[in-house]
């Protein structure tokens, strides 16, 4: 019951240090920042998602609130617009939005339910509704929500709706700019589509066969062209920017009469009915019907197929057309584009990705249910890499990390909900290392460190740690050192065993949660000695095989566990384009 100040972001002109503070998370705390934090305390609020349990619940919560919104969102847009689309339409146009807005939304009002709980007399300091802003887009918004100004702009709005005592500022933006998406493309780039669309349109006309058009499908130009060609034209690759549309002033007024009533007595439901309103992005109200008119000059029409990787998340203009020829009867074909898809669960995007397609191009693994049909093919990301094998000759170790949005941003893996633990699994990975062994390490961070300063955190205490730099490409650096450890389930450990490059695996077995059908092929590296369950056993690992990686990584049981992992998750081949494409065409027939 004690009067405290409630902490809720990393901007320190929010801090009422006048009475005890207590932090809402770790987020709160930025390392390159402990100076002003360290003398406040150290109450922080617990995470929240620690538990598997909550985790998986709050998945399954917040899922089941983004199908039924789904709907009720699909039916207020139509009524905007004049449109009569389906749910499966606005599924593709707004669904990445949604889902990570009500992921978002329900972690950030938990933390204020909990806070309220332990700390019912808080007082707390929000930001003055002067500076609050509306997304420009999906990409905008996610942007947005790694910057510590938008989620205090969140939990404002959440304090004001449960009634919390809160004093509202503004804020100088001259310190720190809010992110902003560029939109529009040069004349040069908008007359280059514009001849391209035309040739399709005349091709595939006198062709008699309509095209099938690549979009960010993870294959190099000069392969896609291979592909263009060999297909008698069909296959039509898609470059360039296409969002041409200025933003829009924010109209008040249509935003006023978005009404979701989900008749739900949860108060998280109600919460979401008050705030969606004000925080959709502008490209699906103000914005849409200029990117919805512009589709017709950045893309072909009557297309027979849609294949893409990555474009059905921040594409606004690509999501609009493929949505549009999906109802005219096109066929969505998506692509696999992380390691953990096939592996982890639960898995958001996968689930989404599986939901707007037709087909799924995997790595090599299968999906009974989900919506579309899993194709069990070859990883066009890793198509074309050369094998690396063992040398002893080689020096130096290659050890590889990932990031994490401070926020959290969706309930896909634990990795944000533990990044603090993270983080301490590698301080004891280098403090098990000895000494020569640690002086041949190349560290490569993630290039978006998103606020952790774990670049600070390493080097306050290894100083002559070597931090790669980004300029080093991942497979370069690859080839040039001895053995790669990797301390993530994420894409890098996929594009080293798939070159038969030494690797040693680490990670929290808390953390990633396996689904069944890809437990047999981890618990073989595993036994194998290629995976470890706690960074001492990997570091102990290292230290064992360094001195003749040829001799351990060639033993035959080890390169057949290696080979029969990469046949379902990271399958690649001499032929991997061709394969590929007679795949993606036989889809169409």
């Amino acid at each position: 019951m004690r009067d405290v100040s409630l902490v809720t972001t990393a901007l320190e002109e929010f801090w009422d240090t006048s009475k005890p503070v207590v932090f809402l998370g770790e987020w709160c705390r930025r390392y390159s920042r402990r100076v002003a934090w360290g003398s406040l305390g150290d109450e922080v609020l617990p995470a929240l998602w620690n538990d598997r349990a909550a985790f998986l619940k709050a998945y399954a919560y917040v899922n089941d609130v983004y199908e039924n919104y789904l709907r009720l969102l699909s039916d207020t847009l139509n009524a905007i617009h004049g449109r009569r689309c389906s749910d499966r339409y606005w599924r593709i146009v707004a669904g990445p939005w949604l889902f990570h807005y009500i992921h978002i939304l329900y972690d950030r009002y938990c933390s204020i339910v909990q806070a309220e709980k332990l700390y019912p007399a808080f007082t707390s300091v929000g930001l003055s509704t002067e500076n609050h802003v509306t997304p420009e887009s999906t990409l905008n918004f996610i942007e947005l929500v790694g910057d510590d100004l938008y989620n205090l702009q969140l939990y404002t709005n959440i304090l004001k709706f449960q009634g919390n005592d809160i004093a509202c500022m503004k804020y100088d933006f001259k310190k720190c700019p809010l992110p902003r998406t560029k939109a529009g493309r040069s004349i040069c780039s908008a007359l280059k589509n514009g001849t391209s669309i035309l040739a399709c349109n005349v091709i595939s006309s006198l062709r008699k066969k309509r095209p099938i058009v690549l979009r960010e499908v993870y294959l190099p130009r000069r392969e896609q062209m291979k592909l263009f060609l060999k297909t008698g034209f069909r296959m039509w690759p898609h470059h360039g920017r296409t969002d041409e549309y200025s933003s829009r002033p924010t109209d008040h007024a249509v935003r006023d009469s978005i009404v979701l009533n989900a008749g739900s007595e949860d108060r998280f439901a109600r919460l979401l009915s008050r705030m969606l309103p004000g925080d959709i992005p502008k490209s699906l109200v103000e914005d849409y019907i200029a990117i919805e008119d512009g589709v017709g000059k950045a893309y072909p029409r009557d297309v027979s197929a849609i294949v893409s990787a990555v474009s059905w998340y921040f594409d606004e203009s690509f999501k609009c057309w493929a949505a549009g020829e999906s109802e005219r009867g096109a066929k969505l074909i998506g692509i696999q584009h992380g390691g953990n898809y096939g592996i982890d669960e639960p898995f958001q995007c996968e689930e989404h990705e599986l939901k707007i397609s037709d087909y799924y191009s995997t790595w090599g693994w299968k999906k009974s249910a989900g919506g579309a049909t899993t194709i069990s093919s070859v990883a066009t990301k890793l198509a074309g890499r050369k094998k690396i094998h063992a040398s002893n000759a080689e020096e130096g170790l290659l050890y590889v990390g990932t990031s994490s949005l401070r926020y959290l941003i969706r309930f896909q893996n634990m990795t944000s909900c533990k990044y603090s633990a993270y983080i301490e699994w590698q301080l004891r990975f280098l403090a098990t290392l000895t000494g020569d062994l640690r002086s041949k390490l190349r560290v490569r961070l993630h290039h978006n460190d998103y606020g952790w300063d774990m670049r600070e955190r390493l080097l306050s205490q290894y100083p002559d740690l070597n931090i790669e730099s980004w300029s080093q490409s991942y497979e370069g650096s690859l080839r040039k050192s001895r053995i790669c450890i990797i301390n993530n389930l994420s894409t890098t450990y996929t594009e080293a065993l798939s070159v038969n490059k030494p690797t040693i695996l680490f990670w929290d077995p808390e953390t990633y949660r396996l689904r069944d059908e890809a437990k047999p092929y981890f618990k073989e590296l595993y036994d194998n000695g290629l995976l470890y369950e706690s960074p001492e056993s990997a570091a102990y690992a290292l230290k064992s095989v360094y001195d003749d990686v040829e001799g351990w990584w060639n033993e035959n049981a080890r390169q057949a566990a290696v080979k029969r992992f990469c046949g379902i998750f990271a399958r690649t081949s001499p032929d991997a384009v061709d394969l590929w494409a007679k795949e993606i065409i036989r889809c169409v027939q």
